[in-house]
Parts: C-alpha cells; structure tokens; sequence
C-alpha cells in the first residue's frame, strides 16, 4: 500500500484545493453520528446536512465518523461533485488509495476543468501501477492546459519507465526546443544513461548544468562519472559538493567510493573522518558508510563503524555487516555470536539465518546448517535460494527423499516461484532422473518462457544428446540474452556450436566462458574437444589434463584420460 505520509505531502502540496466552496461550520465537536438515521435519496438538504457533519468530524480527525457521514451524503445526492472529491480525499488521508482514486475519478468525470486535481490522480494512478490510465489522465490535462510543461515530463516520465525511449524523447523535444527547461535534460540523461547511451548523457547533463546548478543534477553526473571509471571528474563534482555544503553525506559516500576505486584507501579514511567531525551522522549513514568500506575491501575501518555503531545503539543490521564482515575474516564463531543476537521480529532475521547456515556449512557442520535453514523455513516464508540451499544439503546427506518431498511442499504452497519448479529441476537431474528433470523444465517454460536456466537446461541437454540443435541453439541465445554474464550459459553455447560443427564459435564462446570462470573441469573437457577438432592437438591435450586435475569424480576423470591417452596414441 502507498505511504499513507506520501499521499498527505501530495494533500498539503495542493494548499486550499479541496475546499467545498460552502461556508465552514463552526470548529464544534459534533455529536456522534445516529448509526439508525434513515437518509432519503435525491435530497440536497439532507445531503448539505451530512457533508457539514462529515467536513467538521474530518476537521477533528474523526475519519470513520467523517466517512461515514459523507456516504450519507451521497446516498442523499449520488451526483454531488464536491461531496464526491471530499470523500475521495479522506479515504487518501486514511490510506485506503485506491478507493479514494476511484471516487476522485468519478469527480473528475463530472469537473474536468479541476487540472490540479486531475494532475494529483495522475501521480496516484501512476504509484498504483496504472500506468495507461495515469497517461489518459494526463493527455486530458494536457488538451485542459497546453503550455504546462510539467505535464509533458509526467507523459515522458511514463513512456520512459515503459522504455519506450522514442516516444518519450518526442514528448521532451518541446520542453527542450522552446523551453529550454533543465528538468527535461536530466529527465533525457537518465534515459540515455539507461540505453547506455553515455555521450550523450553526458552532454544533456552538462546542458541542465548549464541552465542551473542543481545540486541533485551535480550528483548524478558524478555518478555517471563513476559509472564510466572517470573517477578524477567524479571527485571533482563530490569535492564541488561539500564546498558548498559539509555536511552533504551523499557526496561523502560518493567521495569514499571514488578514493577506495582509486586505491586511496588513506584518504577515504580521512574524509570519513573530517566529516564525522564536522557532522553529527546519523546511524544509516554510519550503516551506509560502513557497506562502502565493507565493499572497498577495507574491512578493518568497516569493523571501526559497525563496533563504535554498536556501543552507541543495539542495532541488528550493523549485526548483520558485522557478522559478514567477521566470516569474510573467518571469525566464524564472533559471526555466529553477533547473529545469535538478531531477533525474530527485525527486518534482518531471515537473513541472519541464512548467514549462520553457510557458515556452520564453511565449519563442516552440515546437520547444524540443516537445522538452521528448517528452522528459517518454519518461521515463515523463505525465499527460493533458501529452498534450494536446503535442498542441496539434504542431497549430500544422502537424504535425497526429504529433499524432494521439501521442494514439492515448497511448490505447492508457492506455484508462482518460478525458481523453485528450476531448482526441482535440477534435482531430477542430479539423481540421474534426466527425463523427469527435462519434462520439468519444458514445464517451468511453458509457466515463464523468459526463465534464463531453464532455457538453457533444455537447450544444453539437447546439445548433449546431439538432437534439436537449431531449437537448442535459439533456447540458449535467448538464455544468454536474459543473462549475458552467465559463464555457464557460454559454455552451453560454445557447445551447440560445436555440436553444430561451428567450430571457431564454439571455440570463441568456450574461451570466453573460461575467462569468466575460471578451470571448470566441463569447460576445460568442452574446449578440449574444440581443440582437438581444430587440429590443436597439443592445446587439447593441455586441456584435457587440467580437466583431470579438478574433477572430483573419479567417472569424469577416467573419461577424461581416455581422451589424452587417445590422443598420446595418434587418435
């Protein structure tokens, strides 16, 4: 539900707007509403009676009274605009939004010269996800008020979320040709930036610049500096920032992120410190401050933060750092100590749990991890990387039963979680049970066609079986495009190509997935038969051998040097 402290800000923003244009009745406390008075319909006096009561009774705060007297008004009078817009307005102040938009709807339908209003329900449709009736809205104002240039930001803003980066960029061209306004520059960059189209970002930026120095404009071209590794010009603007204001903590943090990315772990330090002196930070700055560090790698100033956080106030998300930063250190039973601390009721909990699951994981304690996740499961719900987690130990504990039976539970209770039919999936296959995981990923496609693993799942296992390899080349391009960093997907790439005797592509895709991660024995053995269909006898062997070395299974290994022995006898 929208913030109930947002939707009052946008009331107090509109200043007098809702006034009935009747005489205010006097601030007396009125009597409660007769819950028994019959109301009679199409009746003005009854209606101009009950408005007064519910407008006073709104006045003392007395909102279900107020409520109450207004829908008695309106069976009095179904056609009374103003009484309409009153009752819109209370149920936006008592946080029922979308019954108040309806009403204000229905208002407008009546009054459509009301444009302040009209542009209010607009931001309101929009926060609600209404996206086509917030832009009906708006295209209405715009006909009621052609030279109101907010307007056309709010139709771009729209199009923009949609991405629907033309369009919105037709709507800005006025705002930019004959108003020359910064606000449209800023809103063009931050499309632009989303396009990663950062020339020119870059330049609509600096043109806002040009036409007032925002400060929240300075801010987000530092950004989009940092985003470009131009870190010398993003400590520049942070610099301009705290010049003109110390105490300004987002500059602060960007200045620290700059300075550690540029291995000036020394003066980020003193930065910190200056301004800690100079300010009085508050405890989610300190908490921001200390994730910079953490993320920096500076782990010994990240533990200064979070210990001097935590004598000054008990908080469970500096726990929570606390702990991370304690078991990236190995401090595992300290970690264990402060996540003991976290209570069920803190927004961290589930997190906490997690946490002291890996690390009873990283101390071989896998009966202790099992407990724990179970324990999280049973409090209340889980996310699916907990699911698969526990499903994973209960695997290794030989307990693949209770994993299944914990996966199908988790489906039926959750048949939405898309991650959950992939994780059984994946089960199936790890228990040799490869037509049943097949079937259950072709499943899980049919539910979410756009789900990166499961694409390709099927599209490698096709690949290995050497059928479908168009089909299975497109299932693992569409994989590849939802997530274009995914080593394992490169390599189910570079394998289809092989399979489809497209062999300087499979060997372009394999070596890529190597650079990403690292000497995965399936990897090394995929690339090694690349090689050794390219004539690179000794490169096959190389790799063939460092695919030996890491696989743990003695089946793989046996496989592997098969194909060197092969290859040392001229096959």
């Amino acid at each position: 539900m929208m913030s109930i402290l947002r939707v009052t800000i946008v009331l107090l923003g509109l200043g007098g707007l809702f006034g009935c244009g009747l005489k205010e009745p006097a601030l007396v406390e009125p009597p409660a509403v007769p819950r028994t008075v019959e109301v009679a319909v199409d009746d003005p006096a009854c209606a101009y009676f009950y408005f007064l009561w519910g407008k006073n009774a709104e006045l003392h705060q007395n909102f279900d009274e107020a409520r109450e007297a207004y829908e008695k008004a309106l069976i009095c009078d179904a056609g009374a605009a103003q009484i309409m817009q009153s009752l819109g307005v209370l149920l936006l102040r008592m946080g029922q939004i979308e019954d108040g938009v309806v009403l204000l709807e229905k208002f407008l339908d009546l009054r459509p010269e009301e444009t302040r209003l009209r542009a209010m329900v607009a931001k309101l449709l929009l926060d609600l996800g209404r996206k086509e009736d917030a832009m009906r809205r708006l295209e209405e104002l715009h006909r009621l008020e052609p030279d109101d240039m907010r307007v056309l930001l709010m139709q771009a803003s729209i199009l923009a979320m949609d991405q629907q980066w033309d369009e919105a960029e037709k709507v800005l061209a006025p705002l930019i040709r004959q108003a020359d306004r910064p606000e449209a520059y800023v809103l063009l960059a931050r499309m632009q930036r989303k396009q990663r189209r950062y020339d020119q970002a870059l330049a609509a930026y600096e043109r806002a610049l040009l036409l007032g120095r925002n400060p929240e404009f300075v801010l987000e071209l530092a950004g989009l500096h940092q985003e470009n590794q131009h870190l010398d010009r993003a400590l520049l603007l942070y610099e301009e920032l705290l010049q003109q204001d110390p105490h300004h903590e987002r500059a602060l943090l960007g200045m620290v992120q700059v300075c550690l990315a540029n291995d000036q772990a020394g003066r980020a330090i003193a930065e910190a410190a200056r301004f800690r002196r100079g300010s009085r930070p508050s405890n989610d700055f300190e908490l921001t401050l200390a994730q910079v560090f953490l993320q920096g790698r500076e782990l010994a100033e990240a533990r200064k933060i979070l210990q001097r956080l935590l004598r000054r106030s008990d908080l469970s998300e500096a726990r929570y750092l606390l702990a991370i930063l304690l078991a990236e250190q190995e401090d595992l039973e300290p970690a264990l100590q402060q996540l003991a601390h976290i209570p069920a009721q803190a927004p961290e909990y589930a997190r906490a749990m997690l946490l002291r699951g890996r690390i009873h994981i990283a101390r071989g304690e896998s009966p202790r991890a099992i407990e724990t996740l179970f324990e999280l499961i049973r409090t209340g719900p889980a996310d699916s990387d907990v699911y698969a987690l526990l499903s994973s130990l209960l695997q290794r504990e030989q307990r693949g039963q209770e994993a299944e039976a914990l996966l199908r539970g988790a489906m039926e209770e959750r048949p939405d979680e898309h991650d959950l039919r992939y994780e059984y999936g994946m089960l199936l296959e790890r228990q040799g049970r490869r037509d049943e995981a097949l079937a259950a990923m072709e499943e899980l496609i049919g539910r979410n066609p756009e789900h990166a693993g499961a694409l390709n799942y099927i599209g490698y296992s096709w690949a290995d079986a050497n059928i479908r390899l168009e089909l299975a080349l497109e299932y693992i391009q569409r994989a590849l495009t939802l997530d274009p960093d995914n080593g394992y997907i490169r390599d189910s790439l570079g394998w289809v190509y092989f399979r489809l005797g497209k062999l300087q592509q499979a060997r372009r895709e394999l070596e890529k997935s190597i650079e990403v991660l690292g000497n995965d024995p399936y990897i090394l053995d995929h690339l090694g038969d690349v090689y050794h269909r390219l004539g690179l006898r000794e490169q096959a062997r190389e790799r063939y051998l460092k695919a030996v070395e890491q696989f743990e299974d003695e089946t793989e290994r046996v496989r592997v040097q098969a194909k060197v022995q092969a290859l040392d006898n001229g096959g």
